[in-house]
């Protein structure tokens, strides 16, 4: 079965819906070894709306959302230095640390 998505989910023309969110998780859950227990979300720029979107309707779904984080004087491209450690956490081991 192709899963709902090609590469990482994306969408350069509209917000993903949370049904799609859902529909990729549930695909995920069925297709690979995920533990129900340890699902987390997180998203960048616009995604990030459906990241909270998707949490506040799925909640119990969910062992952890990535907070949002501002960097003074940063622009848009905030996220890099958020998910390669060079801002001085590290946000997996964070994520890792939640579970249902």
């Amino acid at each position: 079965m192709k899963p709902p998505f090609q590469n990482a989910p994306q969408r350069h023309n509209a917000f993903i819906q949370v049904p799609e969110i859902d529909a990729i998780i549930e695909f995920a859950k069925v297709h690979y070894r995920v533990d129900p227990k340890r699902i987390y979300l997180t998203g960048i720029s616009a995604g990030s709306f459906q990241t909270w979107a998707y949490a506040a309707q799925h909640y119990a779904k969910l062992a952890a959302v990535l907070l949002l984080t501002l960097y003074p004087g940063v622009g848009h491209d905030s996220w890099g230095r958020t998910y390669d450690g060079s801002a001085g956490h590290d946000v997996y081991a964070w994520l890792l640390s939640h579970s249902l």
